[in-house]
């Protein structure tokens, strides 16, 4: 996910198709040497190459923070709540605060979060395994 700015406005130069996709998600980055979890989050969008993950946790977060994610992904929403964890590790691009008025695609409030670019592209073949 890149972006450039020119003036106030921001234009999008997206390399992979994105999902409106709202998954859960667990959030931990490295600290002192160590993994240590941020939090839980829900994607706002996802795409082989990245993801909008709507949090609060902003302190923890900045831009260029390496993260691991552990996506959860359902597997079978009609008969089973049985999910599959799909893993990815990126770095913050983007940082979002709380804006008011401001509707997401989904229609609901623009909530804050980060913009995450993988530093492998998701594999969601190996889900059907």
């Amino acid at each position: 996910m890149e972006e450039t700015r020119q003036g106030s406005e921001a234009r999008e130069l997206r390399r992979h198709r994105r999902l409106d996709l709202s998954l859960p998600a667990r959030v931990s980055i490295e600290r002192e040497g160590r993994q240590v979890i941020v939090g839980n989050v829900l994607t706002r969008n996802i795409s082989t190459g990245g993801a909008f993950l709507r949090t609060s946790m902003l302190e923890d977060l900045g831009i260029g923070t390496e993260v691991y994610i552990k996506f959860q992904i359902p597997t079978d929403v009609c008969e089973s709540l049985a999910f599959k964890d799909l893993d990815a590790r990126g770095r913050v691009v983007r940082v979002e605060k709380p804006r008011r008025g401001r509707k997401d695609r989904l229609g609901g409030s623009r909530t804050a979060g980060v913009a995450v670019e993988f530093n492998r592209q998701l594999a969601f073949s190996s889900l059907l395994e």
